[in-house]
């Protein structure tokens, strides 16, 4: 089974795509001691290797799809009327949490869909991850991406990216062309997701203009970004769950 790990220095979410967030080590003033490190980690058999990838592949897509239809989402949820109810008739799922929140910040108190039920506020917390994600945002345009791919354990290459896209790689000595081309694949995928991180990022600003439109707040798109953040990241997770993804079920705002 493949692992596909993201080493986020700022703490953030999962990005689009297969990953899981790991916490980076201690800081440190070096250049690529600051970037987002990708690892992949394959299974030793080539066949089941491929076939990793191109379910990740698969499975990016689609949370790519899901990114790029929010704005569309909200938008047909503020024309129904953005009233929350708990009716048959009433939204379900992402549009039906941020309904939720869209109360709270009118001030009509907390609402919480969290497994507890309780009425205790989520925005502090959503307010906190949505700092997270816009320092992980912030890294993936000021820094280096680095791409691990490994096999078992061992290393089989290690590209360095810059964002005009100028990369340095080693590679294990005598790698056969297959492995390099597994670690090219990892690259594209990683590559990839980084940008689908910053379309995220993208709708998460088009959708709060439209949250902010069904607070009727004056604080304008401030007070909906977490919010409009928060929709964004349900449908990624939403799609995870669909794909059988380990965090997409962890109760993480």
């Amino acid at each position: 089974m493949a692992l596909f790990e993201m080493i986020d220095p700022a703490g953030g979410p999962p990005p689009p795509g297969p990953w899981e967030t790991r916490p980076a080590p201690a800081a440190s003033f070096s250049a690529e001691a600051q970037a987002t490190l990708w690892r992949v980690g394959l299974p030793a058999d080539p066949d089941a290797a491929w076939a990793e990838l191109r379910q990740a592949e698969a499975g990016l897509a689609r949370q790519e799809a899901a990114v790029a239809d929010a704005p569309a989402r909200l938008r047909r949820l503020a024309a129904g009327g953005g009233a929350s109810s708990f009716s048959s008739a009433a939204p379900a799922g992402p549009e039906a949490r941020l309904l939720g929140l869209v109360s709270e910040l009118r001030g009509e108190g907390a609402a919480s869909f969290s497994l507890g039920g309780g009425a205790e506020s989520e925005l502090p917390a959503i307010e906190e991850r949505f700092r997270a994600f816009t320092q992980q945002v912030q890294d993936a345009v000021v820094h280096f991406a680095v791409v691990e791919t490994s096999q078992e354990r061992l290393l089989l290459a290690r590209t360095s990216v810059g964002w005009a896209g100028d990369m340095r790689s080693l590679l294990a000595a005598r790698l056969p062309g297959e492995q390099a081309a597994l670690h090219r694949r990892s690259l594209g995928l990683a590559m990839r997701s980084r940008a689908a991180l910053l379309r995220s990022f993208a709708s998460v600003m088009r959708g709060a203009t439209i949250v902010a439109l069904m607070v009727s707040s004056p604080l304008g798109a401030a007070t909906a970004l977490p919010a409009a953040w928060s929709f964004v990241n349900d449908l990624l997770r939403e799609e995870r769950a669909h794909q059988g993804h380990p965090d997409a079920l962890s109760g993480i705002p």
